[in-house]
């Protein structure tokens, strides 16, 4: 398979907690597999790091990728943040362009 030309991409990135990432990531990563398969994006939690409070959620692909996982599959990646007592996260929109 030929590399993917990502110089049209955009990243949207969320600080997660460890125990979040634990959630968004799903067993066996299944839940990550199933927002690729139905969005054609990129989605991918940071490594865990020994001491590590936190993680990086990101989401990476053509504009129209990235908003169909925003409409169809927020809830389901972002639905381990609710009821945290701290919910502000930030959220980082980069692009190549």
């Amino acid at each position: 398979m030929p590399p993917q030309d990502e110089t049209n991409w955009i990243h949207v990135r969320a600080v997660i907690s460890s125990a979040e990432a634990a959630t968004c990531i799903g067993k066996g990563g299944e839940n990550v597999s199933m927002i690729r398969r139905l969005s054609n994006a990129k989605c991918t939690v940071s490594d865990y790091a020994k001491g590590a409070v936190e993680r990086i959620l990101t989401v990476s692909g053509l504009q129209d990728a990235v908003a169909k996982v925003s409409r169809s599959s927020a809830e389901s990646i972002f639905s381990c943040l609710k009821g945290e007592a701290n919910a502000s996260r930030l959220l980082v929109l980069s692009s190549g362009l």
